[in-house]
């Protein structure tokens, strides 16, 4: 089986040699646990350290966001994205309904090896039965409503659209990172409670306080088709971007 390394120090280790190709990974975590640095460093090492094109997707920040915290760790992102190694896109979903076409399109402009989507949160809170009506989807509200012996709800409904979605995600022959809000003391590992299910793996970043002493972790999941280390491991983030601790 092929991985792909993410390039990430002591991740690919923890990984036992990286993410399984064309895999699609649920990076789960509150606000301030580092979801979007993990995720914009596995763009970039991708592509500075594997010749690796990606596509980061956001729903908040705009490249220019980006830029100015790649910066911070001396990375040379804006050099890549002139040279079509990376591509950063904010969509606002309330806008671009086409989102989808917008994320195939940035993929096969690029021929994009790794993509980003940050954040599915965004994504599936604003899933409606109106995005059913643009994609053919009242035929499968029928479907449904034929199977089921409950109610269709708007909930059901945008489970099931994002089922769709993963499952478009993979047909880009891409290694994806899938990024989700994670409420605290949440028994489940998305704020969807569905992505964790149909996602390949689940990394779960967490910020833990002892007393006066606040550390982020990182703990694997799951991973589908490969073994990985299962403990919990400290993440530090320093002025060369970010760092997994082994021990």
């Amino acid at each position: 089986m092929q991985k792909v390394k993410t390039g990430i120090p002591g991740l690919d280790e923890i990984l036992y040699g990286g993410i399984p190709q064309n895999a699609i990974v649920l990076v789960s975590g509150g606000a301030g646990t580092g979801k979007s640095i993990l995720s914009l460093s596995y763009i970039y090492r991708g592509a500075k350290e594997f010749k690796e094109p990606g596509v980061y997707i956001s729903t908040e920040q705009t490249e220019e966001d980006f830029i100015t915290q790649a910066k911070e760790f001396g990375w040379e992102i804006e050099l890549l994205i002139k040279r079509n190694m990376i591509k950063i896109i904010k969509i606002d979903v309330l806008k671009n309904a086409n989102y989808v076409k917008i994320i195939n399109d940035a993929v096969r402009k690029i021929k994009a090896k790794r993509l980003v989507i940050d954040s599915l949160t965004t994504i599936t809170e604003f899933l409606t039965p109106v995005e059913l009506q643009k994609s053919k989807g009242m035929e499968l509200v029928s479907l449904m409503e034929n199977i089921f012996p409950v109610p269709v709800t708007e909930n059901l409904i945008a489970k099931t659209i994002l089922l769709k979605f993963l499952d478009g995600l993979k047909e880009l022959n891409c290694t994806v990172l899938v990024t989700s809000e994670l409420p605290e003391q949440s028994s489940f590992l998305s704020r969807d409670t569905v992505s964790e299910f149909l996602c390949d793996g689940v990394i779960v970043l967490r910020y833990v306080s002892l007393g006066n002493v606040s550390n982020r972790t990182i703990e694997i999941r799951k991973m589908r088709r490969t073994s990985h280390d299962a403990g919990v491991h400290e993440i530090e983030i320093n002025r060369n971007g970010i760092y997994i601790s082994k021990q």
